[in-house]
């Protein structure tokens, strides 16, 4: 629910009101912000809450200063852990007012700054790659002119915007429409998988999100969250039923090559720091290439 706040310049009891303060008390949460912010998982809240309770919120909230008919609201659009482990425990934070055009260009600048945090996993990271690259292709499909098909292609741009391949966008893209797909049955369930407390392969959640029809979408979506894989229905089509299938194997085929390339890192590091092995550093070096790379395959 939206809450109302004084305007600057206005006056309680004879006394000015101090804006920062009010605006505090009145921050409007928005569920359509708070979907891009990554759920921490429990042991992650309690260690931002010992962290507060002990050091104080250091970094300030950050809000969008929206002006509107009815007057003005104050968004929250970066720091909602934060805000929630205050309003718990009842400690103080600072403040930090931005302006928007509007709230997409809200909506772009949350991604982006999640992008930027180093604590995401692969997933988050994969998740919010493919939010972006969605709607990057929807803007460019409404701004078409002229010009268009003379430029870069959008997959291309983001791909070099984040350092990975142009297949890794368009599978991050299948990812991220799949994970909403599910969100539009259980939020609860989509905030689970991207936070890992819950295990669906993401090659299911990468099938379901190429189904165009949005009624057969949400249907497939209730059946992966009912039995934790999708079904391969009679009516798709072979090419439908034979990604799934391959897609299952592709999981366990790299799940059993990181595993060899795990022991192998463990086999060079003990090396490494035992013999101080330089041939263990280079072998260790090409390990994590590899690594990386299939970790890219994502």
């Amino acid at each position: 629910m939206k809450k109302k706040i004084a305007m600057p310049g206005m006056s309680l009891g004879g006394k000015k009101i101090n804006l920062d303060e009010e605006i505090k008390k009145n921050i409007t949460v928005l569920e359509e912000l708070k979907g891009f912010i990554p759920t921490p998982t429990q042991e992650e809240r309690e260690l931002l809450k010992e962290s507060i309770a002990a050091e104080g919120c250091k970094e300030p909230l950050l809000l969008w200063e929206h002006r509107h008919e009815a007057g003005t609201e104050y968004i929250l659009v970066d720091g909602h852990n934060r805000f929630g482990v205050c309003q718990e425990i009842g400690a103080d934070f600072n403040i930090r007012i931005k302006s928007f055009e509007n709230i997409e260009a809200v909506k772009d600048y949350m991604i982006d700054i999640q992008l930027g945090r180093r604590n995401l996993t692969e997933q988050q990271k994969s998740y919010l790659r493919g939010l972006y690259y969605n709607r990057e292709k929807q803007k460019a499909f409404k701004q078409a002119t002229d010009e268009a098909g003379k430029g870069e292609r959008t997959s291309e741009k983001v791909a070099k915007q984040y350092n990975v391949s142009e297949k890794t966008i368009r599978r991050d893209a299948e990812f991220a429409s799949g994970l909403e797909a599910i969100g539009s049955v259980d939020q609860a369930a989509r905030k689970e998988i991207l936070s890992g407390e819950r295990k669906v392969r993401k090659a299911d959640i990468q099938q379901l999100g190429k189904q165009k029809e949005a009624d057969a979408q949400q249907q497939l979506a209730k059946e992966l969250l009912t039995n934790g894989k999708l079904p391969v229905h009679e009516n798709w089509s072979k090419a439908d039923q034979s990604n799934v299938t391959v897609a299952h194997d592709t999981i366990i085929s790299e799940q059993e090559e990181l595993k060899q390339l795990y022991q192998k890192a463990c086999k060079q590091t003990d090396l490494l720091y035992n013999k101080r092995d330089i041939q263990a550093l280079k072998a260790l070096e090409q390990i994590l290439e590899e690594t990386k790379a299939l970790l890219g395959k994502g």
